[in-house]
């Protein structure tokens, strides 16, 4: 029965439906099922399609390995950062987080590299993981032009006093200091 074309039918039907219950996992592991079992059918091209909705990465990476469409290198990261930045708009911290990680480790130097280390440095400190979000926070301050500077010497300021490393809190303080203009940043790093 699995080259009966109704079970690829079935399987599309599945994804569809948990893409209305909110389960992209089981609706992107059901699209896959499809494509990867059917290849060149028509159902495959709409799996494909329909897993566009659930995990763009994932769409892009195999469109752009089928020639199913002409993608860019910079589609493929903005495609793999809106993916984590959806997660973390949406407050999954943990699953964007573990996407940020994914997607940095993938474009080191991808356009949005200073977003996904903000993103990923204030998940951290969402979940009470101080020494990973300073880490994110350090690697900010050393970018030049970053629009998140500001804010992460504050947040890496107050991470270091929190971790009790004196040295750290005393040189981010004075950095906050110099480079803010923040009135109530000025006064709490005196």
């Amino acid at each position: 029965y699995p080259s009966n074309k109704l079970v690829a039918e079935t399987y599309l039907k599945r994804g569809l439906i948990y893409i209305k219950l909110h389960n992209d996992e089981a609706s992107r592991d059901a699209f896959l099922y499809v494509f990867e079992n059917y290849p060149n059918s028509k159902a495959a091209n709409e799996a494909l399609i329909s897993l566009k909705e659930v995990d763009l990465a994932t769409f892009t990476r195999l469109a752009k390995e089928t020639g199913y469409a002409d993608i860019s290198e910079e589609d493929v990261d903005a495609a793999n950062f809106e993916e984590s930045e959806a997660m973390y708009l949406s407050g999954n911290y943990t699953r964007a987080s573990l996407l940020l990680g994914h997607y940095l480790n993938g474009f080191p130097n991808g356009r949005f590299r200073q977003n996904a280390h903000y993103y990923k440095a204030d998940c951290h400190v969402r979940m009470d993981q101080q020494d990973s979000a300073l880490l994110q926070f350090e690697y900010l301050l050393e970018q030049p032009g970053n629009p998140y500077y500001e804010n992460s010497v504050y947040m890496a300021s107050n991470l270091a006093r929190s971790l009790d490393d004196d040295q750290k809190t005393y040189a981010y303080y004075q950095l906050l200091y110099q480079s803010t203009s923040n009135k109530e940043y000025q006064s709490e790093a005196l």
